[in-house]
């Protein structure tokens, strides 16, 4: 018995090591087609399954119909108190969102997902003719003691990706596809056998955390059924669940300009918070809040940011949301336990209002002027609004190309985002940008959902965006580990630091972005002249990071240090914010006195500001 096993590991260490040439991907691809069907998979023209479907904690349904010879699929779904849809028309993929509103993503690795779907569901890698050309590779793989036959297979055009079949049964196992943002990883099991073909009965899958994941348990199959050529077509407009008072066709609402954050009040079910508007994000509500709305909420999904850790949500549907004189109705929104961020921003956070706004109305923002307008897509005009710079839909935020420091690159326009331009570790890495750009400084950079975020701030002489050229432009260059910001693409993201010079519009309709320059504005950004990183905490603001090298590490100060007080002004009489801005924008040299207390001591530190970039 001993030997048998030894033999069997040895065996198995042999297969493993075996040269690619040695192993016959055209043999693997006969016997796998012939185990899921045979002639029975050349006869296969289309199939459509109707499945339960569990996501997120919710349970629901779902039909996938996919076109065969054609690479073309729809799905469309209910799961709890989302409903969606999304397919791909043989050229492009499109989304649908809970209120039928559809979105044409293409940017970041969009076009390469669409190129491999549609290889896979073609089922290109026995059909060749039906998909672009790949190059397509082989090796054995262990995995919990049995062997699988890998097909390494990376389209023209597409994303390389990952076939396993088992080596016994030769039926598909899994899909592993390494994208931008995340692996996906695709696990089919139970095969049943229905007309001939070897169907999966139960299909899971998740990113590579196994975090974000969903099981479809197959109720019905149906081979080669009839369908309209339509199914596939992105669907038409939905009916408006929005109305603009009487005679109006824009609703101008006042900001308040917060830690370069814009909050606007909101009326939800008749009461008012404050809610940041955010390109970069979907509308979102803490639970503190569904609480006073006396608002039931269901699910459990994570959601993740710039830090490195996710926070779970559930959701919830707000009967009326009003935003001046516009009024929404039956609004879904994520409830996301976010609360904390009113210490990051000294104000108290109640939630976001996210891409859902920015889908329906033309969003002008005026950081000058402190005013958003949503006005009606039908009657609005372009005139007068500045360059127009055209972007595609990266999932649902708008992704326009660039260049920075003379290097081609794709920049999100996030106006969630407090920075200039933040860019991500993987484009750092690649274009050695720290060696670049200098002067810089390590330092937490900002602090969201998912906690802080640290990078090397350094100041770029212009950057591009479309046509429009931007000078001296703070750029902050990710050090992260996880989290959003080690994304591969894009680059990284525009936000409100770089917009606040221009009065920018948003078009989504028709996929543009006004930037008109604002009279008198800045033509160089200002950063941080402290080293520091303080929040609001119960007895003053919390100083959770101190910059090496910085003023303040050189006056001593360090982390858990609270300040009770800024030039003898007591901090209870002050905002956080205005506290950030003056240790940003006070002039080099300035000495700014701080009444400092950590544990039951207190001490007076003599801050100097002076430029760190």
């Amino acid at each position: 018995m001993m030997l048998a096993r030894l033999f069997g590991v040895a065996l198995i260490a042999v297969l493993l090591a075996m040269p690619a040439a040695a192993r016959d991907v055209r043999l693997v691809l006969q016997q796998t087609k012939a185990a899921a069907g045979g002639a029975a998979v050349d006869g296969l023209k289309a199939v459509r399954i109707t499945y339960r479907l569990r996501q997120s904690g919710l349970e629901g349904t779902g039909t996938t119909l996919t076109d065969v010879v054609g690479g073309r699929v729809v799905t469309r779904f209910q799961l709890g108190p989302i409903t969606g849809a999304e397919g791909f028309d043989g050229k492009r993929a499109w989304l649908q969102d809970q209120a039928g509103i559809v979105t044409v993503p293409e940017g970041a690795d969009w076009r390469a997902q669409s190129v491999s779907a549609q290889y896979r569901q073609a089922l290109g890698y026995w059909f060749p003719a039906r998909a672009t050309r790949a190059n397509v590779n082989i090796r054995l793989q262990l995995f919990r003691q049995r062997i699988k036959e890998a097909l390494e297979i990376a389209p023209d055009g597409g994303l390389p990706f990952e076939l396993w079949f088992d080596a016994q049964t030769k039926m598909l196992d899994r899909v592993i596809e390494v994208g931008a943002s995340e692996t996906r990883t695709t696990i089919y099991e139970d095969y049943r056998p229905v007309g001939g073909l070897m169907v999966a009965h139960r299909i899971r899958s998740s990113n590579a955390a196994a975090a974000f994941g969903a099981e479809r348990v197959v109720t019905k199959v149906e081979v080669n059924p009839s369908f309209d050529e339509s199914a596939f077509a992105a669907p038409a407009a939905p009916r408006q669940d929005f109305a603009f008072a009487k005679s109006k066709r824009a609703s101008v609402l006042p900001f308040r300009f917060v830690n370069n954050h814009i909050y606007v009040d909101a009326k939800l079910n008749g009461l008012t918070y404050a809610l940041l508007i955010d390109s970069g994000a979907a509308n979102v509500i803490t639970p503190t809040v569904a609480r006073a709305l006396r608002l039931g909420s269901v699910g459990s999904a994570q959601v993740k940011g710039a830090g490195e850790f996710t926070e779970h949500a559930a959701f919830t549907r707000v009967a009326h949301v009003g935003l001046g004189d516009v009024r929404l109705k039956n609004q879904l929104f994520a409830v996301v336990p976010l609360e904390k961020l009113g210490e990051v921003e000294g104000v108290p956070f109640h939630g976001i209002l996210g891409y859902e706004i920015f889908k329906r109305f033309i969003v002008r923002i005026d950081y000058a002027g402190r005013t958003v307008t949503l006005s009606d897509v039908a009657t609005w005009r372009a005139e007068g609004t500045g360059a127009a710079v055209p972007f595609v839909f990266n999932g649902t935020v708008p992704e326009v190309e660039g260049e920075i420091g003379g290097i081609a690159a794709t920049f999100d326009v996030d106006t969630g985002s407090r920075a200039s331009i933040g860019l991500n570790s993987p484009f750092v890495q690649k274009h050695a940008l720290r060696a670049r750009f200098k002067p810089s400084i390590d330092a937490v950079t900002g602090w969201g959902l998912g906690g802080p975020t640290r990078g090397t701030v350094a100041r770029a002489e212009r950057i591009r965006l479309g046509a429009v050229t931007v000078p001296n432009v703070v750029v902050d260059m990710s050090l992260q580990r996880l989290g959003a910001l080690t994304h591969t693409a894009p680059a990284g993201s525009i936000g409100s630091g770089l917009l606040r010079r221009f009065i920018v519009t948003f078009d989504y309709p028709r996929q543009r972005i006004y930037l008109l320059a604002q009279p008198g504005g800045a033509t160089r950004d200002a950063y941080d002249r402290s080293g520091l990183w303080i929040n609001q905490g119960p007895g003053g603001f919390r100083i959770d990071a101190v910059a090496d090298g910085s003023p303040a590490a050189r006056a001593g100060l360090r982390e858990g240090d609270v300040v009770v007080a800024v030039d003898g002004r007591p901090w209870g009489r002050l905002l956080l914010n205005d506290v950030r801005d003056l240790l940003r924008d006070g002039l080099p040299g300035t000495v700014v006195r701080l009444t400092v207390r950590n544990g039951g001591a207190t001490r007076e530190v003599a801050l100097t500001l002076r430029d760190l970039i």
